[in-house]
């Protein structure tokens, strides 16, 4: 019930004025990302980090964070610098690895194949049974950066790991 929640929380807006708490532009940043309103959500993201206390931010704020820079920003480094953020604050390993896959397609994106295969092969090293596709990733993020004797390493493991695969 997004719209209902951006609704409420403008009334709220209006009526609080200055003394509102943060939590309500960052409810509203969520439910405008869920809509759409990117603008709009970047913009009341920016008010709940400049309002809110450190000690009560998590780490899915700073991931919406860099996902609407990511989209509205063509300077990535702003949203690879959330990322981050998100990726200190976050202790369960799944969303830290969701955070290093990110990155690693932001560097991808931008041609630093280099900075590629350093976060494919974090993801690697944190997986307790990586894929033969981060396996894949990461070998051709360093044969695409011309890395070639790490990358024959890399899909040297992969051949190991998957011998009835061509990719090896």
């Amino acid at each position: 019930k997004y719209e209902e929640a951006i609704s409420g929380a403008n009334d709220i807006l209006g009526r609080a004025g200055n003394d509102v708490k943060p939590r309500i532009y960052k409810l509203l940043a969520y439910s405008q990302a869920y809509t759409g309103d990117s603008v709009s959500a970047l913009k009341n993201m920016d008010i709940y980090f400049k309002n809110q206390i450190d000690t009560s931010l998590v780490a899915k704020d700073f991931e919406l964070k860099a996902k609407l820079l990511e989209a509205l920003n063509p300077d990535k480094s702003l949203a690879i610098q959330w990322y981050r953020k998100a990726l200190a604050a976050e202790e369960d390993k799944k969303e830290k690895i969701g955070y290093m896959a990110s990155l690693a397609e932001i560097q991808k994106e931008l041609g630093n194949r280099e900075r590629e295969a350093a976060w494919r092969e974090s993801i690697f090293n944190a997986k307790e049974k990586p894929t033969n596709l981060d396996i894949y990733k990461w070998g051709m993020a360093l044969y695409s950066d011309e890395d070639f004797a790490k990358a024959d390493s890399v899909f040297a493991i992969y051949a190991a790991k998957y011998p009835e695969q061509i990719h090896g």
